[in-house]
């Protein structure tokens, strides 16, 4: 399994990186106090917002959290 996603990782032209600028949005992010999210989850989502992509998770509260910023959550 660990060998098929490293396989598929290689393939992956363009990954994205985490940016200072993504942990200051994180940041942000986490001060809300009406979002229940945590720092990973965060990251994960201003990484999204940055790169206008959609964010997919399993997690409710940050697909939650996401809806409220702005982010748009893959339907799984």
């Amino acid at each position: 399994m660990l060998s098929a996603f490293d396989h598929w990782i290689a393939t992956i032209p363009d990954r994205a990186g985490i940016s200072a600028v993504d942990v200051a949005m994180a940041t942000e992010f986490l001060r809300r106090l009406d979002l229940p999210l945590r720092t990973p989850d965060a990251i994960h989502i201003a990484i999204a917002r940055r790169l206008g992509a959609t964010l997919a998770t399993f997690d409710r509260a940050t697909a939650s959290a996401a809806h409220a910023l702005g982010v748009p959550v893959a339907d799984i």
